[in-house]
C-alpha cells in the first residue's frame, strides 16, 4: 500500500508535461496573433497618421493658392501674383487701391504671372512643400457640351470599347439638353420610364455623382477610371472651349513640356483677345507622404475655384473634384512638366520679394 501511493504522484507527474506544452503552443499562437494585429494596427496608425499629415500640407497649401489667385490681377495668359504690378485701364496703369501710376514705374516692376494651362507653383507648408497645377477650367472639355469635348476618346481611355463609349456620350447628350428629342443611340424619358428609372433632368450636371443617373452609366462606372475622366473634365457649363488654354496642347511627343517656349508663338492674332483668363480655374495639389508604409507616395485634390467680384462675404465658390492617391507618378508628373526631384526650383505661389512690406 505504501509503494502504490508513493508511485501515484509519479504517474500523474507524466500527465502534466503534455498540458504544459500545449499551454505554451496556445500561448505562443496568442502571441504571435497579437503580435500580428499589432503590427497592422501600428501601419495603420501610421497610414493615418500620415494621410492627416497630406492633407494638413494640401490645406494649407489650398488656402495659400486660392487667397493669392484671388487678390492676383488678370493677364493675358494667366495671373499676375505681383501684388506690387499695376492694373491696366482706360485712365492707364493703376494700382490695386485705385491710384494712378506713373507709366514709367508700371514699365520697370516685373509681372510673376502663373500661366493658367497648367503652370505650376509649390507652398511651402510647416509640413512640407505642396506642388500645384494651375488650369483654367475653360481649357477642359465639358461634360455638359459632350458631343463637342471629345469626350468619347476619353472614355476610351478609361477602360470603355468605342461603341460602348459612344452610346453613354449619345446618352449624357440627350441628359443634360433641354429638349426631348432622342438622338441615335440616345435616351430620352420615354426610355427613363421603360426602365423604370428617373426622367433626364435636361439641365447641366450639378455633380459627377449625377453621371450615375444617366442611363447605362452606372453599369459601366465601376469598370472606368473614375478619377482620369474627373481630372480630365469639367462640369462647368463653358459655352466657349479655349483651346489655348488646354494642358495637352504643350505636352510634347516625348512628354517634355512646351508651355514656357511655345505659349506666346501658338495663339496670335486675333485670338490674343482670347488669352485673358476666365474666373474659373481648377487647382490640382499634390503632397507627399514622407513617413508611414506609403511613405513616397503623393496625395492629391482636385478643386474648383469660382471668383465672385464684389461679393465681400463669399469672394469664391469651392467645388471639391476628388481626392485620390497617385500611383502612377512618373505618368501623373511628365504630363506639367514636373520633376519633383527639383522641388526647391519651382517658384513659390507667393514670393515673399514681391510683397510690399
Amino acid at each position: 500500500m505504501t509503494r502504490s501511493s508513493e508511485q501515484a504522484p509519479i504517474k500523474q507527474a507524466g500527465f502534466v508535461l503534455p498540458y504544459v506544452l500545449v499551454v505554451i503552443a496556445i500561448l505562443a499562437m496568442a502571441g504571435a496573433i497579437a503580435a500580428t494585429r499589432l503590427q497592422n494596427t501600428t501601419q495603420t496608425l501610421a497610414s493615418i497618421s500620415a494621410q492627416n499629415r497630406t492633407d494638413r500640407m494640401i490645406d494649407n497649401a489650398e488656402r495659400v493658392a486660392t487667397f493669392a489667385l484671388l487678390a492676383a490681377n488678370p493677364v493675358l495668359g494667366g495671373y499676375d501674383l505681383n501684388p506690387d504690378s499695376p492694373v491696366q485701364s482706360e485712365f492707364g496703369p493703376m494700382t490695386l487701391d485705385g491710384r494712378r501710376m506713373d507709366p514709367r514705374t508700371a514699365e520697370a516692376i516685373t509681372p510673376d504671372m502663373w500661366q493658367v494651362n497648367g503652370g505650376v507653383r509649390q507652398v511651402q507648408t510647416p509640413d512640407g512643400p505642396v506642388i500645384i497645377v494651375l488650369q483654367d477650367v475653360s481649357g477642359l472639355p465639358s461634360l455638359n457640351t459632350p458631343l463637342q469635348a471629345g469626350l468619347d476618346q476619353l472614355l476610351v481611355q478609361a477602360g470603355a470599347d468605342p461603341r460602348q463609349a459612344n452610346q453613354l456620350v449619345r446618352r449624357l447628350a440627350d441628359y443634360v439638353d433641354a429638349d426631348s428629342i432622342r438622338r441615335l443611340n440616345g435616351a430620352e424619358a420615354t426610355d427613363y420610364t421603360l426602365r423604370r428609372m428617373a426622367p433626364p433632368t435636361n439641365s447641366p450636371l450639378r455633380s459627377y455623382s449625377e453621371l450615375s443617373q444617366v442611363m447605362g452609366w452606372a453599369d459601366v462606372m465601376p469598370s472606368l477610371d473614375m478619377d482620369m475622366i474627373k481630372a480630365r473634365t469639367t462640369i462647368q457649363s463653358a459655352t466657349d472651349f479655349r483651346e489655348q488654354f488646354a494642358p495637352m496642347r504643350y505636352i510634347g511627343p516625348q512628354g517634355e513640356s512646351l508651355m514656357d517656349n511655345n505659349f506666346d508663338q501658338m495663339i496670335g492674332g486675333v485670338l490674343r483677345r482670347d488669352r485673358t483668363p476666365t474666373s474659373n480655374l481648377r487647382l490640382s495639389l499634390y503632397a507627399q507622404r514622407t513617413s508611414g508604409p506609403d511613405a513616397g507616395l503623393w496625395d492629391k485634390r482636385v478643386i474648383e475655384i469660382t471668383k465672385q467680384t464684389g461679393h465681400i462675404t463669399h469672394p469664391h465658390r469651392r467645388l471639391w473634384v476628388l481626392d485620390s492617391t497617385v500611383l502612377e507618378t512618373q505618368t501623373e508628373f511628365t504630363a506639367y512638366g514636373i520633376n519633383p526631384a527639383q522641388l526647391s526650383e519651382l517658384k513659390h505661389v507667393i514670393n515673399p520679394a514681391s510683397l510690399r512690406p
